[in-house]
């Protein structure tokens, strides 16, 4: 079903460590160009530095937290742990659009030291405030394969219960599986 804490907190481990390692890497390459800039003004140099730090954080972001996300539902350290991203009420992969608003909820979250988080324990799909600001619930791979059926309003299993078309415990329409990855 929605995945849990501790496959979601190691997910976020490892796509930080390899933001770092990129962030790293273009760091050793500002340094090794730094010898250039004495040749330029202070303008042009200004200009450079702004276009190049753009690009040092630009790029891990994009091709770390955002990309994967709307591409393929999953970012690399989801799909190591089998984990993926998918919209809440349609069960589609997040759009780009999405996927910025996730990461710009995830900047919440971080900036509040935690406290989105904290807001998964309480909520039927355990949703983050990232979640909710984007519309997307993170779920278990395996659970999507097996084919669970959840409520999307309630998380009440549905498995044997599904004769009509709404949830038995909140009344919510369940006549198409959300779940599965269009």
């Amino acid at each position: 079903m929605a995945a849990g804490f501790w496959r979601r907190g190691a997910a976020f481990v490892i796509d930080c460590f390899l933001t770092y390692v990129v962030l790293f890497l273009g760091a050793i390459l500002i340094a090794v160009l730094r010898p250039f800039r004495e040749e330029m003004s202070d303008n042009e140099l200004l200009f450079r530095s702004i276009v190049v730090y753009s690009l040092w954080v630009g790029i891990p972001i994009g091709s770390i937290w955002i990309i994967p996300i709307a591409s393929k539902g999953a970012s690399l350290g989801y799909r190591c742990l089998g984990i993926v991203v998918v919209k809440y009420r349609t069960g589609s992969i997040p759009s780009f659009a999405d996927a910025v608003i996730r990461f710009l909820g995830l900047l919440l979250e971080v900036a509040t030291l935690g406290l989105g988080v904290i807001a998964a324990f309480y909520t039927p799909m355990r949703r983050t405030w990232a979640d909710s600001l984007a519309g997307t619930v993170v779920l278990n791979q395996e659970a999507i394969n097996r084919g669970i059926f959840t409520c999307p309003a309630c998380g009440y299993d549905l498995r044997g219960s599904l004769g009509g078309t709404y949830c038995p415990e909140c009344g919510e329409s369940c006549a198409r599986p959300w779940y599965r990855l269009v």
